[in-house]
């Protein structure tokens, strides 16, 4: 069993990159369009395997918020592709927290979604992190 507090965080930020992609795929067409669409849908996906994990574990899962603040406007094709590129790199830190603090079960899981989640990423915006969601190194 994962810790119920990394399952509730990662549930949180599901429902804040569900919210995202809401905002960006409209503003996107053909091949970007299909892909966030098939994005939105892997993230709803999620979002309800971990409120099954949270209720499992005898927790209400957390419910999302009304609106979420967005880094910045998102007024055309350029800005979606970049919206959803940082909510998935943001959402690859949770689940790397998913991927260390699961039990045996759920770890396979977590590694599948953090490895879906970078392919995603390096899809709308062409990078591709060696480790995604691994802690960054301080370099002083």
């Amino acid at each position: 069993m994962t810790d119920i507090a990394v399952l509730q965080e990662a549930l949180a930020d599901e429902h804040a990159v569900i919210y995202g992609y809401g905002v960006a795929g409209p503003r996107l067409q053909g091949a970007d369009r299909t892909a966030a669409d098939a994005g939105f849908d892997a993230h709803r996906l999620r979002r309800e395997r971990l409120a099954e994990l949270v209720a499992e574990a005898g927790q209400t899962p957390v419910a999302p918020a009304a609106a979420y603040e967005l880094p910045f406007a998102v007024q055309s094709a350029a800005d979606a592709r970049r919206l959803i590129a940082l909510l998935e790199a943001g959402i690859a830190d949770r689940y790397f927290d998913l991927v260390r603090a699961a039990g045996t079960g759920e770890r396979a899981e977590s590694v599948d979604w953090l490895s879906e989640s970078a392919a995603q990423r390096a899809r709308f915006d062409g990078g591709i992190a060696a480790f995604p969601g691994a802690p960054r190194p301080v370099i002083a």
